[in-house]
Parts: C-alpha cells; structure tokens; sequence
C-alpha cells in the first residue's frame, strides 16, 4: 500500500512537472507566435512606407522629366521660329535686291 501510494504520488508529481512544461512551452510559443505577428506587421508598415515613397519619387522623376521636356520642346519652337523668320527675312531682302535690280535695269533701258 505504501509502495502504491509513493507511485502515485510519483506519477502525481510526474503529471504536475508534464502540466507545467506543457504551459511553459505553450506560452513559449504564444510569445514567439506574437512576436513573429509584431515583425510581419512591422515588415508589411515598412514595405508600405517605402513603396509609398519610391512611388512619390518615381511621380517626382516623372514630372521632372515632363518639364524637361517641355522646356525643350518650348527651346526646340523658339529656334524653329527664329530660323523660319531669318528665312523670310531673307527671302525679303533678296526679293528687294532683285527688285531694284530689275528697276535699275528698267531705268537703265
């Protein structure tokens, strides 16, 4: 009787140490599960700032590329304009030379 009761206490004390392990690995994990949960979420907050910063400066890029642009376009007309005035200007005064060639022969006759 002596020995049955040493074995059950034993095995009493057996299953107090399993429950207490089994609640000390449980919370273990809780912990790291909660802790795997902060880093993703924290991963995913970064990521997004990020993402939302490379699109601000991708939209920068873009818009500095626009004015670029528009600037070169605007030089680009402003030079074709002055080449299509120095040829009629051109054009003008060669009209006018031949013109008064033609009166100097006109008169010359």
């Amino acid at each position: 009787l002596n020995e049955a009761n040493t074995v059950k206490d034993k095995l009493s004390d057996l299953q107090l140490y399993k429950d207490r392990l089994e609640e000390k690995y449980t919370n273990k994990i809780n912990d790291l599960e909660n802790e795997h949960d902060t880093q993703l979420r924290n991963l995913r907050n970064h990521h997004s700032q990020e993402i939302e910063r490379l699109s601000d400066s991708h939209i920068k890029m873009i818009d500095d590329i626009r004015d670029t642009n528009q600037r070169d376009m605007n030089k680009l007309k402003a030079d074709i304009d002055t080449i299509w005035n120095d040829i009629r200007k051109s054009e003008q005064l060669e009209f006018i030379k031949v013109k008064e060639d033609l009166t100097i022969r006109l008169h010359n006759k």
